[in-house]
């Protein structure tokens, strides 16, 4: 009996060390951290709110300061609360690491309740920092709302209109974005004519990232007859991928010969190269 009321301090020790560590665990803590992309976004629909995304890794040892130091600092956490959280890991999901052109671990993204890219802290920050953007990106939740309102005053804004374009394009929804582009370069108003230009160029990139590529190839046409002073270098590029994808070499060989002389991109002109030696 005396052997066990010895073990009793220890074993107490033993349990309080393992709640303090767990209290402090996204599993036991108060914020909930959701793992699926898809499912965090309807939810932030639902609730209304913006997203915190942690990209982690299991080999970041950053990304282990971040979980167990950074998110539970009081006010933290409590601004948190505001958000859908979730925790994705990148390896595990490379399509998500590739979307937001993820670069280093950890990162730490900020979206709209659509999933529009908002912001972004790359590495580890203090909680200092994390209560700063947070408190920022949370000013920026409504952007769609003051876009859409504004837009009721002016429907013809080009600039509104482009914006609204890069709005859904960011947040993945190709058929929106390409349909504010449109309106922006079939917009009755003269002012911003580069608006209108960038307009043009964004819906092609649109064509390729649906691979459309039939329909990217008369966009970049229209958009090299229309703008010569535009960039020819990345629309020759583009024309020549969608060419390529089309199964027409020769043509897809001629643009990107002549983009590759316009470029001063060392990246681009690699990829160029890459497309060259699987033509040739």
């Amino acid at each position: 009996m005396r052997y066990y009321r010895k073990l009793i301090p220890v074993l107490l020790a033993f349990f309080s060390i393992f709640l303090y560590f767990h209290a402090n665990s996204p599993i036991f803590g108060d914020i909930i951290w959701g793992e699926s992309f898809s499912k965090g976004i309807e939810l932030a629909k639902s609730k209304n709110t913006p997203v915190v995304i942690d990209m982690y890794t299991d080999w970041c040892a950053y990304c282990k300061d971040l979980e167990f130091k950074i998110f539970p600092e009081p006010e933290v956490s409590k601004l948190l609360e505001n958000f859908t959280t979730l925790r994705i890991n990148g390896d595990e999901n490379p399509d998500i690491a590739k979307i937001f052109n993820i670069s280093g671990y950890p990162t730490v993204l900020f979206l709209d309740k659509n999933g529009a890219y908002l912001d972004r802290i790359v590495g580890l920050p203090s909680s200092q920092m994390m209560v700063k953007k947070l408190k920022e990106v949370y000013d920026k939740r409504n952007i769609e709302d003051q876009l859409i309102n504004s837009l009721k005053v002016d429907p013809e804004n080009v600039i509104l209109n482009y914006r609204m374009g890069i709005y859904y394009f960011k947040a993945n929804n190709f058929s929106k974005s390409e349909s504010y582009f449109l309106k922006a370069i079939n917009s009755s108003k003269n002012e911003n004519p580069e608006k209108k230009m960038e307009s043009l160029f964004n819906i092609g990139i649109i064509q390729i990232q649906e691979k459309k590529f039939s329909q990217a190839t008369s966009i970049w046409t229209k958009y090299l007859n229309d703008y010569p002073t535009g960039d020819e270098s990345a629309a020759r590029y583009y024309r020549g991928v969608s060419y390529f994808y089309l199964g027409k070499g020769v043509e897809a060989k001629e643009d990107f010969i002549r983009s590759k002389f316009l470029s001063t991109d060392p990246y681009r002109k690699m990829k160029i190269q890459e497309f060259l030696d699987k033509i040739d």
